[in-house]
């Protein structure tokens, strides 16, 4: 039977107890009778706040032994205000006899808080955080070392845990304690702490050793054999390292012949085989394609660098969806700056499109094709001339219009969409409008249904895209530009006519106040193109009644901007 309290032990007797409770403790089956013994737990932490070393000892045994996998009695030694004043005062014993002591302490607090979430805020609230930094900073023990960082781990990943808690060195003290052998084991930890952003740029500071170092450690880890049954941790901490480059003063702090730069282009260009080479591969893309997103960065990138260039060549090798997503938002970043188009196109960038929208590949693969697709011929009528004329050839355009069509994806739709109307306002600016028509018809072979397809995905923009979209405008834009032969303007008729919710939107369009004028005309532009097939309709069709009041909007708005 276990005592109710300690008191009434003399010293000799105390240990002697102490040691047998330990082993009660330690029993699974006799564990719970230690429940509810308020005044047992209270004598425990008193002694071990004012005994003799070897009892001290012989508490931290009860102790630990009573919190392992019991709630019951980590809420009970919870409610004991000596408790946490004792163990914090057993982690930071030192010498001799101490170091014992400071162990057991040690391994005390993993079991008080392992896999029980009210227990780690406790030692959270409490300053306990901070104490385990300052050891796992001065030992070097493995075992001890393991049983701090499993620690700490359980308590960083708390949700009551934030950065203003860690202290300033503790990135780089993880980084000097975890060595090669348990880099793996200890991902979750290294992602939680990057994704605090202070500690990112902190992973900037002493010449990027920290990074650097993260970075050299991974990269062999992700090359061994045993990166294959930590493939989602290792991609998640490869992703964290990559992201610090989103920062906005990494620029400033890292030159682009910065060695951690040419390390991020050696994973791109590692043809190894495996996930830990994919996640390699796809940390490093993410990581030159943040960079891309300085403007004077992404220039050198492409002019400097020429790192489009190891995309387009390691393009082929890439097999997981991550890498595949990857290569298509860093080509998009170089994409943005009008000075790189056209270097991009002329050195096979859409050979790299090609495969990312292929039909076989995941909808976040091809959204990033899209993606790219678009930035590659927006306001570049030389790219958005070079596809048309290559479609017969390479069917991306045609793959786009089955992708708009077909794809159940909501997201899909709208960016084939978005680049058809880049597409059609770059070529636009061809010298006369029936050029325009004859070269979509050419680049679709002379298939008209095509070329409606085309316009029938852009018409369908106006619905799955808010009405008040930065996107309107370009839309209405590449719908006035169409109709130039009876039969495309028979189709747009009857389609505009036979779908009543089209013809809403476009009077959603023409009755918000804060849609331009601009848009307005560009509305009327395209039943200005349709001419006598709309007035022949007869009053009362849903297309007519349109048109009436798209003019007389247009007038209502000339007289308020005029003044009459």
């Amino acid at each position: 039977m276990i005592a109710e309290a300690l008191s009434s032990y003399d010293p000799k007797q105390l240990e002697c107890e102490l040691s047998e409770l330990a082993s009660l403790a330690a029993n699974e089956s006799t564990r719970p009778e230690f429940n509810g013994k308020s005044q047992l737990v209270y004598d425990i932490a008193s002694n071990l706040q004012n005994g003799s070393s070897s009892v001290r000892f012989q508490c931290l045994r009860v102790l630990g032994n009573m919190c392992a996998d019991n709630n019951a009695n980590r809420d009970l030694v919870m409610r004991d205000e000596v408790f946490l004043q004792a163990l914090k005062s057993s982690l930071t014993a030192a010498g001799g006899e101490n170091d014992n002591i400071r162990n057991t302490s040690i391994i005390v607090a993993f079991n008080f808080c392992n896999d029980y979430e009210p227990a780690q805020k406790y030692l959270i609230d409490n300053g306990v955080v901070t104490v385990l930094f300052y050891l796992l900073d001065n030992l070097h023990h493995d075992d001890i070392s393991d049983f701090i960082l499993r620690t700490l781990e359980m308590l960083i990943l708390n949700e009551a845990m934030s950065e203003s808690i860690l202290p300033p060195s503790a990135l780089h003290t993880l980084i000097q304690s975890i060595g090669l052998s348990s880099i793996g084991e200890y991902s979750i930890l290294i992602t939680k702490v990057l994704s605090f952003k202070s500690f990112q740029s902190r992973a900037l500071e002493n010449d990027l050793f920290d990074l650097r170092k993260l970075c050299h450690l991974y990269e062999t880890f992700a090359e061994s054999v045993e990166a294959e049954d930590a493939s989602e941790v290792l991609a998640d901490v490869l992703m964290a390292l990559a992201n610090i480059s989103c920062l906005d003063e990494f620029p400033d702090k890292v030159s682009l012949d910065n060695e951690l730069v040419q390390l991020w282009r050696c994973w791109i260009l590692n043809r190894g085989s495996g996930s830990g080479i994919s996640s390699l591969r796809a940390a490093g893309l993410t990581a030159l394609g943040n960079l891309a997103t300085n403007e004077a960065a992404c220039i050198k990138v492409v002019h400097d660098l020429q790192l489009h260039n190891d995309i387009i060549c390691t393009v082929n090798i890439m097999t997981s969806a991550q890498e595949l997503h990857a290569a298509g938002g860093f080509l998009k970043n170089l994409a943005i700056s009008e000075e790189n188009k056209r270097q991009l196109v002329e050195e096979n960038a859409y050979t790299v499109v090609k495969k990312l929208i292929n039909k076989d590949m995941s909808p976040q693969v091809v959204f990033s094709g899209l993606s790219v697709l678009r930035q590659l011929v927006n306001n570049s009528y030389e790219n958005a001339y070079d596809l048309a004329k290559s479609n017969p050839e390479d069917g991306i355009l045609s793959r786009c219009l089955e992708i708009g069509k077909k794809n159940e994806e909501k997201n899909l739709k709208i960016e084939t969409a978005r680049l058809l109307c880049a597409f059609i306002r770059a070529t636009a600016r061809l010298a006369c409008t029936d050029e325009l028509l004859s070269l979509l018809t050419e680049a679709f072979s002379n298939d008209i249904q095509q070329v409606k397809l085309l316009f029938e995905i852009i018409l369908q923009l106006l619905l799955d895209q808010d009405q008040e979209s930065t996107f309107i405008p370009g839309t209405v834009y590449a719908l006035s530009l169409f109709a130039h032969d009876n039969e495309t303007k028979s189709f747009l008729v009857n389609l505009l006519d036979d779908r009543d919710d089209l013809t809403d939107r476009l009077r959603q369009l023409i009755e918000n106040p804060r849609v331009s004028r601009e848009v307005i005309m560009s509305i009327n532009a395209i039943f200005r193109v349709l001419g006598n097939m709309v007035s022949e309709l007869p009053d009362e069709r849903p297309l007519s009644r349109l048109v009436a009041e798209i003019d007389a909007e247009i007038v209502r708005r000339q007289s308020v901007h005029t003044g009459v």
